[in-house]
């Protein structure tokens, strides 16, 4: 009976360890919130039994999807996965702005914005998570570090800025100068919204080739904000760029056109302002209008100076 206590304690005591060892295995957990996608990744080095740990991607997750791992073996990030902006504006992603030349050969400065997210299908968003992590280290390790305080400007991860600074900006730079070749002088003279709209979407079309150089990927790493679906079923649309303003480069002479067209357009609703009195006061007083004007302009000199009849024994006209 002492024997039979004896194994029974043993197998409690193993059955212990071993339900300890499995605790161990496994002691924290990813969970992936909306709008975010996440990675499980080895943290290389040696785990607490000192075994080499690898540090290769160990799984990706989407919105919504939980995943346990080892703290000692593994570490666990998540980024955003949703639409997302650059914008090269005064407090933007990029206060440079981009620097092209018309068609009459004019320096010109862009401010835009490009509408993005991650390319959510499974081989890419591999591509992505290497590209963006390896490099720069962009994810999080909660999505708090995605919200906007002093730390995290714009709602990001300072590698995540440093991966926008150094690969978006130059795209948008290379990929504006043949449209912006191509525009006419409205564009920034009177920032023609047309204009504008042509070198945008010229712009939008070939983003994603051009990123393809900067990335080395065959694959469209990232995609139009907007997007929908998950894994194979994502719908990677094209990205969106709007040109939101565009000024010459040089700022006096930006400001003396400027300038010339606000005088121009005065000119033009003063004129368009007398050809309507003047239609007004010829229809109502025939050949008689030119005197009728005369005699409202000399009052607004002179109050009260000028009387207008409407012919012989006609009747007076109150002449403002």
């Amino acid at each position: 009976m002492k024997r039979t206590l004896k194994l029974l304690g043993g197998l409690v005591l193993v059955l212990l360890l071993i339900g300890s060892l499995t605790a161990c295995d496994e002691d924290d957990t990813l969970a992936v919130p909306q709008s975010f996608c996440g990675f499980i990744q080895g943290k290389g080095g040696r785990d607490r039994d000192e075994n080499a740990n690898n540090a290769n991607l160990d799984r990706v997750l989407y919105a919504g999807q939980t995943a346990d791992y080892r703290t000692d073996k593994q570490i666990a990030r998540v980024f955003p996965c949703v639409s997302r902006n650059y914008r090269i504006a005064s407090g933007g992603d990029s206060d440079q702005p981009l620097r092209a030349l018309t068609k009459t050969g004019v320096p010109v400065k862009l401010w835009v914005s490009m509408y993005w997210q991650p390319n959510q299908q499974p081989d890419p968003l591999k591509e992505f998570i290497g590209f963006c992590q390896g490099k720069y280290g962009c994810a999080g390790g909660s999505p708090s570090d995605f919200t906007q305080t002093d730390q995290n400007r714009n709602a990001s991860t300072p590698g995540w800025n440093k991966m926008l600074a150094e690969n978006w900006h130059d795209v948008l730079q290379r990929i504006s100068e043949a449209p912006v070749k191509n525009a006419e002088d409205s564009v920034w003279q009177i920032n023609d919204p047309a204009q504008r709209d042509t070198v945008a979407k010229a712009m939008s079309a070939a983003f994603a080739g051009e990123f393809q150089k900067v990335t080395g990927s065959t694959k469209d790493l990232i995609c139009g904000g907007g997007s929908t679906g998950v894994g194979e079923q994502f719908d990677c649309k094209q990205v969106y760029v709007v040109v939101d303003l565009v000024q010459a480069e040089n700022d006096q002479q930006q400001q003396a056109t400027t300038q010339a067209v606000a005088d121009a357009a005065q000119r033009k609703l003063d004129e368009d302002q007398l050809q309507a009195d003047m239609n007004l006061t010829n229809t109502k007083y025939g050949p008689l209008a030119p005197a009728y004007r005369a005699c409202r302009d000399l009052n607004a000199k002179q109050p009260g100076a000028c009387k207008f009849i409407t012919g012989p024994g006609g009747a007076q006209v109150p002449v403002p």
